[in-house]
This record gives structure tokens, sequence and C-alpha cells, in this order.
């Protein structure tokens, strides 16, 4: 069953190269494009450029969709929804090693995470592409991904797709970058598609933030 889930999933990603926000200019890039990426068109599709948060829900009492899951780092090591727990914000961030705007971002995250540390916020990245038409993860993918988390200076967590996530949200995704606001929880507070800048993300964590207070 299992298996089957994340073969679903490795088919799913084959279609969501055609409707994510990454079209075929952003397709070819590569880690070895990441200094230049500045210089790189951002894609036009409708998932790339609305600003518009999916959701704004208020923090829930009860446990959310998120309380309950595992799932395994790069390096095969497994974790579950107790990171979320201790920390007021989890900000996911679910992206590919093909896209475009996914890579653009992460040296914004990469920032923004560090600097938010002191404020209980963590980030959290789901690299959706890590699995081949098998269902199985792919090392050389993995790999790819994690020459583009060091060249990002990303030294959060990143997760791969597991069955848990499958059925808790990845199932539902329809483009990337997409990005989630969770609480201690598990709820989620926002999400929204498509690459951000800097400014864009901190004033959408610092205005969750002030709901909490």
């Amino acid at each position: 069953m299992k298996k089957n889930k994340l073969l679903l999933l490795s088919i799913f990603i084959l279609s969501i190269l055609f409707i994510s926000s990454c079209n075929k200019q952003d397709a070819k890039t590569s880690s070895d494009d990441l200094k230049n990426q500045e210089n790189t068109p951002v894609a036009t599709s409708k998932a790339d450029v609305s600003n518009e948060v999916k959701n704004d829900i208020e923090p829930d009492e009860k446990e959310g969709p998120w309380s309950k899951f595992t799932a395994q780092d790069l390096d095969e090591k497994e974790y579950n929804q107790d990171i979320l727990k201790d920390k007021k914000l989890t900000v996911v961030n679910i992206w590919g090693t093909f896209c475009g705007p996914c890579l653009r971002e992460l040296p914004y995250l990469a920032e923004i995470s560090e600097e938010y540390k002191d404020k209980d916020v963590q980030f959290v990245g789901i690299v959706i592409d890590t699995l081949d038409q098998n269902g199985e993860y792919s090392k050389d993918q993995i790999n790819v991904a994690k020459d583009i988390i060091s060249k990002s200076n990303v030294k959060y967590l990143n997760l791969l797709p597991s069955s848990d996530l499958i059925n808790i949200y990845l199932k539902n995704v329809q483009a990337i970058p997409e990005t989630l606001i969770l609480d201690s929880k598990g709820n989620i507070l926002q999400s929204f598609l498509g690459a951000r800048e800097k400014d864009e993300f901190k004033k959408i964590i610092d205005e969750e933030l002030v709901k909490l207070k």
C-alpha cells in the first residue's frame, strides 16, 4: 500500500511538470546555475504570479491535519510530528529540483530561517521530485537536491515525500513552489502558491506571529 501511494505520487509529479509555476526554461535550471538565478526570467503562469493567499485560518485548539506523520530526511533519518510541537510556527516549503522559481527563493528562505530562529519559527522543506517512476526514492535525485540545498546555504530540515505526507497534503498540490504556515498543533494557518520575495515572506510570518500573541 505504501509503495502504491509513492508510485501514485511519482506519476503525479510527472503531470505537475506541465501545470506548475515552472516553465520549460525554468526546467533547464540546474544546481550549477544557482549563482545566475537573478538573471533568469520568472515564469508567468497563473500559479507563479498569484499573490493571493489560499488560506487564512484562525489557529485551532484541536490538533490539525499535520498532527501525525512520519517522513525521512535526505539522509534517511526519520522524523515525525514532534518537530512542530516546540515551535510557534513552522513554514513548510514544497519544492522541486526542476523548478526555477523554487530555486530562486531558496536562498531567501535560508536567510529568513536563520533570522527567525529566536522567534520560535522554523522552516521545513519537502523535495517533491525525489521519487522515480517506480515509486522508489532516487539516490541520484536526492544527491541533486543535496547539492542545491548546499549551494543555497539552506540549513533547515528537508524531507522526502512519504505516504503520510501524501495523504496529509501532497496529493492536493497543484503547483510548486507552495508554502504552508503551520501552528504547533499541525493546523494550516496559511498556504500560498508561487515564489515570493524575502520581504513578502517576512511580512506573512510576522502577521501570523502577531495573531498568536
